[in-house]
Order: C-alpha cells, then sequence, then structure tokens
C-alpha cells in the first residue's frame, strides 16, 4: 500500500519586509526523505498588507536603484557608469578570486561618466546590501585607475565610439567599436586569477567614409573571447602595428584600426597598458560566435546597415554542477540574422535565443564553439546557422511569432537541481490583458533538468510582476523605456550561474538608445530587484 506524502512549508523570510514567501517540499512518507522540488513559480513582488503597485496587485515591487558609496544621494550611474548596464552584469562573491577580495566585484558593460564614457567592461565593488536591501557601489579598487591618464575601464574597443578608421579601409577587426562583458568567470582549468571574459564585439563601420562617423543604424555583431591572468585587472589591448597606433587605456584610437579580423593573441597584444609582454600563444582576445553572413560580404555588398546583423546579448553558463575536469560552457544570445538576409531562423522568425557550446580544456585552448543546429551541438560557432530552441505556442507563455525573445540568461538552481532560462520578452500588446494594445516586456523563465538538450526546456512563464507597458517619452524617435533589461540574477555568497531560491536580480532601467537618430546619453539606472522562487 502506498503511503500519502506529507507535506512541509518552508518559509523563507526577507528583513526588508519581515514577511515570507513560501515554498512547499514534498515529504516521502516512506522513507522520511524529501524528494527534490521542482520551480513552480518565480516572483519579484512582496506582499505587503493592505499594499500593491501595478505590476504587483498583491504586494508591492522590491525594485531599488543602485546608489553609491561615496555620494548615498546619487545612483551609481549618476557617479560613475552612465550607460550602465549595456549588457548582462557579472557579480563574483567575496572570496571568489582570493581570500583577500572582501567585497563582491560587479563586470559591468559601461563607460565611466566623468572621463572616456565609450562603453567597455568598468568594475565596481559592493560590501552587498543593507538590511533595507539597499545596495551601494563604488570603483574597485585597483580596478582602471591610470592615475594621471584618467579612470575608465579595463577593457575597451581599439576605436572610438560611432567613428571609423581612416587607415585601413575596410578595417574587419569584429570588435573595432565595441567591446563589452556579458559574463566574467574564473577559469577552473587553470590555477591562480585566470579569467575567461564573454564579450559583445562590434563592427559598426560598414559602408563609412574613411574617417567618417559611422552610417546608418546597424551594426555587425559577434561573439568575443578574452583572456585575463590577475583576476580581471588587466586584460588583452591590441598592440600598434605598421597601420594602427594603439591608445592607451582608457582612451581609444580615433582614426585608425588594427585590422585584426581575428583578433589577437601573444606578442600582438598588451597586457592592460603594459607593453610588450611575455605571454603565452593563447592569451588574447578573439570571435567565437559570428552569424552566416561575413562581415567581409557585408563590406563589400552594402552601403550601409541599417539593422542589426549578429549573435548579439551573448550571457554564459559554466556548468561545473557535475565537476568535470574539463567542463562545458553554454552561451545563450539573441541571433539577428538581419534585414539584409533572406534567411530567417528556421522558426521564420527575424530574431530569436539560440544556444551554443564550447569545452573548456586544461591545456588553456582556445575556445571552439558549436551552435544548436536542432539535433546537435554540431553548428560551426563562426559562420554556423543556429536553431531557435524554444518552441512557438501561445501569447501567455511569449511562444507568439509576433513576440520577440532576447537577453537570455542561464543558471543552476541547487535547491531543484534545474538549470533556469530567464529572458526579455518584448510583446506589441499585453498577452495577459486583451484591453491593452501598448507595447510591453517582461521577465519569463524557462528550466530543463538536461542542459545538454536545448528540446528539454519547458514551456516558458511570465515571472510574476515584471510585465509592463513600455513607456515612450518621445514617440516620435523611440526610445522606449522598461524597467528589465539585461536582467542577471545571483544569490548571496554564491558563485556566479548559481541560484539558491532567493536572491537579487540586476538590470537596467530606462531606454536601451533604442532612437532616431541614436541618443547614447538617454537616462539609465542600474537597478536591483528581490526574487523569490517558489517549490512543490
Amino acid at each position: 500500500m502506498r503511503e500519502i506524502a506529507r507535506f512541509r512549508l518552508i518559509a523563507v523570510c526577507f528583513v526588508i519586509t519581515g514577511l515570507c514567501f513560501l515554498s512547499t517540499l514534498q515529504l516521502n512518507g516512506q522513507q522520511g526523505q524529501a524528494q527534490r522540488p521542482k520551480i513552480s513559480s518565480i516572483t519579484v513582488c512582496v506582499p505587503l498588507l493592505g499594499k500593491g503597485s501595478p505590476n504587483c496587485p498583491i504586494g508591492v515591487d522590491t525594485e531599488q536603484p543602485v546608489m553609491s558609496s561615496e555620494y548615498p544621494t546619487l545612483t551609481i550611474n549618476e557617479r560613475y557608469v552612465r550607460s550602465a548596464a549595456d549588457e548582462h552584469s557579472s557579480v563574483l562573491p567575496p572570496n571568489y578570486l582570493s581570500n583577500k577580495q572582501r567585497d563582491y566585484l560587479f563586470f559591468l558593460a559601461s563607460g565611466y561618466t566623468h572621463g572616456n564614457t565609450d562603453i567597455g567592461a568598468m568594475v565596481l565593488q559592493s560590501k552587498g546590501p543593507d538590511k533595507n536591501g539597499q545596495w551601494f557601489m563604488q570603483s574597485a579598487a585597483g580596478y582602471g585607475d591610470y592615475g594621471e591618464g584618467g579612470y575608465g575601464t579595463v577593457f575597451l574597443a581599439p576605436v572610438t565610439e560611432s567613428r571609423c578608421p581612416a587607415m585601413p579601409v575596410p578595417d574587419e577587426t569584429f570588435d573595432q567599436g565595441y567591446a563589452a562583458p556579458g559574463t566574467v568567470i574564473k577559469d577552473p582549468t587553470r590555477p591562480g586569477q585566470h579569467l575567461l571574459m564573454f564579450y559583445e564585439g562590434a563592427n559598426t563601420c560598414i559602408g563609412a567614409e574613411p574617417g567618417g562617423s559611422k552610417p546608418g543604424t546597424g551594426s555587425y555583431i559577434t561573439m568575443g573571447v578574452a583572456t585575463s591572468n590577475d583576476g580581471g585587472v588587466k586584460w588583452p589591448r591590441y598592440q600598434s602595428n605598421a597601420d594602427f597606433k594603439s591608445v592607451l587605456l582608457p582612451w581609444a584610437n580615433a582614426t585608425q584600426g588594427p585590422n585584426a579580423p581575428d583578433g589577437a593573441f601573444g606578442s600582438a597584444v598588451c597586457t592592460g597598458n603594459t607593453c610588450p609582454v611575455h605571454v603565452s600563444d593563447n592569451y588574447g582576445r578573439y570571435p567565437v560566435l559570428s552569424p552566416v553572413l561575413t562581415l567581409d560580404y557585408l563590406y563589400q555588398t552594402y552601403i550601409n546597415l541599417f539593422g542589426n546583423v549578429g549573435n548579439s546579448e551573448p550571457a554564459v553558463f559554466l556548468n561545473d554542477v557535475h565537476h568535470e575536469a574539463e567542463p562545458w560552457v553554454y552561451a545563450v544570445y539573441t541571433d539577428i540574422p538581419g534585414k539584409v538576409s533572406v534567411n530567417q531562423l528556421a522558426n521564420g522568425r527575424t530574431k530569436d535565443l539560440v544556444i551554443a557550446r564550447a569545452r573548456l580544456k586544461k591545456s588553456g585552448a582556445r575556445l571552439v564553439f558549436y551552435k544548436w543546429d536542432g539535433t546537435k551541438f554540431e553548428s560551426a560557432g563562426l559562420g554556423g546557422e543556429g536553431y531557435p530552441f524554444l518552441p512557438d505556442g501561445d501569447a501567455t507563455n511569449c511562444a507568439d511569432p509576433r513576440q520577440e525573445r532576447s537577453q537570455g540568461s542561464i543558471s543552476f538552481v541547487q535547491a531543484t537541481r534545474q538549470y533556469l532560462l530567464v529572458f526579455v520578452c518584448n510583446s506589441l500588446n499585453n498577452p495577459f490583458d486583451p484591453t491593452d494594445t501598448n507595447t510591453g516586456s517582461g521577465w519569463f523563465y524557462s528550466v530543463t533538468d538536461k542542459l545538454d538538450d536545448p528540446t528539454s526546456w519547458s514551456t516558458p512563464q511570465l515571472i510574476d510582476g515584471t510585465y509592463e507597458d513600455w513607456n515612450i517619452p518621445d514617440p516620435g524617435r523611440g526610445c522606449p523605456e522598461f524597467h528589465g533589461w539585461y536582467p542577471t540574477f545571483m544569490s548571496l555568497k554564491r558563485a556566479p550561474g548559481k541560484l539558491g531560491l532567493t536572491g537579487y536580480a540586476f538590470y537596467t532601467t530606462g531606454a536601451l538608445g533604442a532612437c532616431n537618430p541614436p541618443d547614447p546619453t538617454r537616462k539609465r539606472v542600474y537597478s536591483s530587484r528581490l526574487f523569490s522562487i517558489a517549490t512543490q
């Protein structure tokens, strides 16, 4: 006779409210041991008696702006990082790099508010949230301090943003005008403080006149990898060559490019502002994911590019859950074949989430990615065709082909042993309210037990409290504002990508710069929310 299972309620309390979220663990009656719970819902709302907010009818949204440690009345954007965050964030917990690392380190895609505003990798530090869940940050000690040269990024594109080289022409460097991190992790196959940066690289100068400004509004986008041997203080910078004078960080060259379509390694790079250096031939920066259309083809074919083409908004998950000596890294990114291409994605969409993976090698060999082709991970990372892995279906699951799925990232929820995908879903009208015909966005999630089988991801569900209509202050120019671009989930004192049932999501509030004409100064606020995962 099968015994009836017993249940126990586990209360997860936040100091910020003194109230609890409830998760349900099912206990096996025969063995008296908990069966492993599964994720049933996720929320960013906190229930407060008699209160509610537009996104949280029975509670309040836990959103707070991230503030400056030195000037607590200023947001971190006003004090340091005006454009933060232009990609996903990376949060390294205390002691992740060494026992001398006492604070959280944040690697953000941004420029420096009071120096070079070109977007690259900025590093901030924080002691963690206060009793009210408020985060305060400041520039990280030892990162990006160039003395008389100023303060700023530790990693940057070789050419000034929105400028195109006069020499050489054309310059087909894959990360010529934009190089900003999506994910930074410690390489578990290497000793010491070896880090890997997975970043978005862009060439914006298709059709440009020599030495002119960026034409059109589009970019050719790839995912690159960069290496660091010192905990992320210094990263590879292109070394000068016959046609290119490399400019010291935190600045970039305004008229010349390195002409490095395949990146650079070894003696062809510097470590930060130190040149020359003696590093291995695998130390450098190089592309690993690119679209079917090549940059050379676009340079030869188009006068300018009015829509993006590429593999953009990457986020990478280190799958060291199984303690393999050479673990896999999985990259989820937004595949955009581009308006210039007749080859849309296999599901007919013009953009969608795609997944790829590469294996880390103890030899330190350069990473080689393979994209999911619908059956196996066998499509070439460089130039191969990716295959979307989430199904089509109902709009309430962000599965309607008229919706856009982008800005995805993967984590591992340790309590449920499930992989968690979180992404942004853009809808032309509210899928949860037929009377609301405004464009809006929300965060959705999907889970799987088998990361190596992309067909196993569950039907996406809305993260409660995240859907909202866009705010468009100037409809004639665009610039949609949303509380939730590039969401990155973290749990306190856990390694990047590893989650408990509660934690914080960091993201951008404001506009992405999608304006006509482009407006990089559009106000942004780096923000955080508490999240809670319910299980049963």
